[in-house]
């Protein structure tokens, strides 16, 4: 069973906090609602991990939502994982491919192309410049 949009995202927060951030009312206010206090988080990280990994009916916004709480855990022993489903995300076109290439990036392997001046400053769906870059990355 996958975790709700809402929970979700207080896992980003239950992450942010492992890693050494504060937490402000709001997330605090997410992350009591959620029901996720006092589960391990390894234990909520693999269920973000399977949720997306095999097949469900999981929509792309909520896949998205879910490498964005991944991405938080800053945990390099998923780069081969973000590469798999940065490949299945490219295969199908989605939304989803950016926020893949901002974990990775946050893991600090060579995603975005330096040379450009935006290519860490937008939030908006990646380019097409980034999906080349993306087959680039994949097919090396």
């Amino acid at each position: 069973m996958s975790l709700t949009p809402e929970q979700v995202e207080a896992a980003a927060f239950l992450f942010e906090k492992e890693n050494g951030n504060v937490l402000g009312d709001l997330e605090k206010g997410v992350v009591e609602d959620s029901n996720l206090e006092g589960r391990e988080l390894r234990e909520i990280k693999k269920e973000l991990i399977d949720s997306v990994t095999f097949p469900t009916e999981i929509n792309a916004q909520h896949r998205c939502g879910i490498y964005w709480a991944l991405s938080k855990t800053f945990d390099s022993d998923l780069i081969g994982w973000w590469t798999s489903q940065l490949r299945k995300e490219v295969e199908n076109k989605t939304e989803c491919i950016f926020q893949i290439l901002i974990a990775l990036d946050n893991l600090e392997e060579p995603i975005f192309d330096r040379g450009r001046d935006d290519a860490l400053g937008c939030a908006a769906p990646p380019s097409e410049p980034d999906v080349r870059f993306s087959r680039i990355r994949l097919s090396s």
